[in-house]
């Protein structure tokens, strides 16, 4: 006696049931992706304006560090009356007319070490200022209210700089005056303006006058 054997496929209800739940984890398997790309990307636009903000500080604080320096050191020294620095008493915090006071700090320091303030191939009269929300460094010893000679070091499509202000103080250590530099900056993402970073720095510049 031949035993029949029925093979029980899948109805149509279970079919659709089987589809619509495959279906939602697929949907939910794209927006945990969806998600995750979301978060990255604000990561990585948060890490960019970190970057930017701290690199533009370190550079400017670094720079602005060696005003008054000179190569005729030792002339100086041992004859402070026939030699003066010519890089003396550079440092000038201003501002360009249509920004906040002490955005803009104009000094001078000797890049060849040959003694003179040189004007020409390099020029020796260096700065830094705020204009139009984005960090500017000087060219051809332009002054702060200038609106030419002055080149965008911040990136203006990552950022905008909401502040930048240069605080001159002089402070008295072992008998030197020195002249103190307070730094401060704060900066705000071009792509994801929620985000924003602030940072100050405070420094000796290591020529007095």
């Amino acid at each position: 006696m031949l035993v029949k054997n029925y093979q029980k496929g899948l109805s149509l209800v279970e079919l659709m049931i089987g589809l619509a739940i495959g279906m939602a984890a697929v949907t939910a398997l794209v927006s945990f992706v969806g998600f995750g790309i979301g978060v990255n990307s604000k990561a990585i636009n948060k890490s960019k304006l970190s970057e930017e903000t701290e690199m533009l500080i370190d550079f400017m604080s670094s720079e602005v560090m060696r005003a008054g320096y000179t190569g005729a050191t030792i002339a100086m020294l041992q004859d402070p009356t026939a030699n003066p620095s010519l890089f003396a008493n550079s440092l000038i915090v201003s501002q360009h007319p249509d920004e906040e006071l002490e955005t803009c700090i104009n000094y001078t320091y000797d890049i060849n070490g040959n003694g003179v303030v040189d004007t020409v191939g390099i020029n020796e009269n260096l700065g830094f200022r705020l204009r139009s929300k984005t960090i500017q460094i000087r060219q051809e010893g332009a002054t702060c209210d200038a609106n030419i000679n002055w080149s965008t070091i911040s990136d203006p499509a990552v950022i905008d700089v909401e502040l930048l202000a240069f605080t001159l103080s002089q402070v008295l250590i072992d008998g030197v005056t020195r002249n103190q530099i307070d730094l401060s900056i704060e900066t705000k993402s071009k792509t994801t303006t929620s985000f924003s970073a602030s940072l100050s720095r405070s420094f000796m510049v290591r020529n007095y006058d």
